[in-house]
């Protein structure tokens, strides 16, 4: 198939969206289709080589990409939905893929096939429009939790809307086990409300006999925490490091904490604690390193305590310290929860099964669709 991805997220930067959309468009393509996939443009002076955008993903140029302005102007997002879709009409796709409902009611309009994938409620004419069209084809869910959501609040067809959990690659060779001495804790990830530094803050004073590394966040958020821990001998601060470099640093660490809070708060201040897909649970399984995460609804449905991680009370530092302490203790607990984890990614949670699971079944509907409509 000829498939069209259409996304709002500049590409490349640091963000979490960024990286599965670029993912997820190569996993297309790796599928065997022909990708397209329109991003909006960049400053003058900023926009890389088509090449340097790849290698920043730390993926092949399998993928055409294309951009359209995001201008400085009132009325930016439906411009670029405007020009996004213009440009996806011109490769002729079997069906349109974005996260932009702008888009995906725009390219709906246009006649085309709309695969729309929704990561948290949202709101606005054109998302309810896009809902309510018959060339929206399917509708993919990140959780269960949001599936449910988006078939009771708009009254979709079961059929139509699917789950698909985001995923990751399998890029290292499995577990190795440690084979040093020290305990080393990391986190990746961005340092937003509730992502869990409030926590890790807490587990550094209290665990001196550990070594604790956070990849990620930006400056000022770093500087905020540097100064919480002030004083703190046993704790790293690593800043932004490429997607593609991420793996090296987990697999050497003995324990990978997501010690997401009740309330998460999103770039762009959305509590999506409910309904969330974290792209870290995903990279911490392929790392063969064993999982701390909170025991929230959503993230049960791909961790399982005492199975392939080891789920605590997001509320309760008594509960994680006692988590890491099992850790270091019980070498034979730890390897085996790293190891379901990491079976439990190949087997179920790649990117290129998630791109199979999306598009599967399509051919057929797509082409009847043709059919009737000549």
């Amino acid at each position: 198939m000829r498939v069209a991805c259409i996304h709002s997220s500049v590409v490349p930067s640091r963000a979490a969206n960024s990286i599965q959309i670029m993912k997820m468009a190569h996993a297309i393509a790796q599928e065997g289709h022909q990708v397209l996939l329109v991003v909006p443009s960049m400053k003058p002076g900023q926009e890389p080589n088509v090449a340097d955008v790849f290698s920043f993903y730390g993926v092949s140029p399998l993928v055409r990409l294309v951009r359209a302005p995001w201008l400085p102007i009132k009325g930016r997002g439906v411009i670029f939905a405007i020009l996004a879709v213009l440009r996806a009409w011109l490769f002729r796709p079997d069906v349109v893929y974005t996260r932009y409902a702008r888009a995906g009611y725009l390219a709906a309009l246009f006649g085309l096939n709309v695969i729309y994938e929704s990561h948290a409620p949202e709101n606005g004419r054109a998302y309810s429009r896009m809902l309510r069209s018959r060339n929206l084809i399917r509708v993919v869910a990140i959780s269960s939790a949001l599936r449910d959501y988006l078939i009771r609040t708009h009254q979709l067809p079961g059929e139509k809307v699917i789950v698909a959990h985001d995923g990751a690659d399998c890029i290292g060779s499995g577990v190795v086990g440690r084979s040093k001495d020290g305990f080393d804790v990391g986190y990746a990830g961005h340092l937003y409300e509730g992502k869990g530094m409030e926590l890790i803050s807490e587990l550094i004073r209290r665990c001196g006999w550990a070594r604790f590394h956070i990849i990620g966040g930006r400056q000022k958020e770093i500087a905020y925490w540097k100064e919480r821990t002030a004083g703190a001998s046993n704790v790293t601060f690593y800043g932004f490091v490429p997607n593609k470099e991420v793996h090296g640093l987990l697999v050497t660490m003995d324990a990978l904490v997501a010690p997401y809070q009740p309330r998460v708060m999103s770039a762009m201040g959305q509590d999506i604690a409910q309904w969330m897909s974290p792209l870290k649970i995903f990279e911490y399984m392929d790392a063969g390193v064993p999982i701390v995460a909170s025991d929230l609804p959503v993230l049960r449905e791909i961790l399982r305590d005492r199975f392939n991680a080891l789920l605590c009370d997001p509320l309760s530092a008594d509960a994680w310290v006692a988590a890491l302490e099992e850790l270091r203790d019980d070498a034979e607990l730890a390897m085996s929860l790293a190891r379901t984890a990491r079976q439990d990614l190949e087997e179920r949670y790649t990117w290129r099964q998630r791109a199979r699971a999306i598009l599967q079944g399509l051919t057929k509907t797509i082409v009847v669709r043709k059919n009737i409509a000549s």
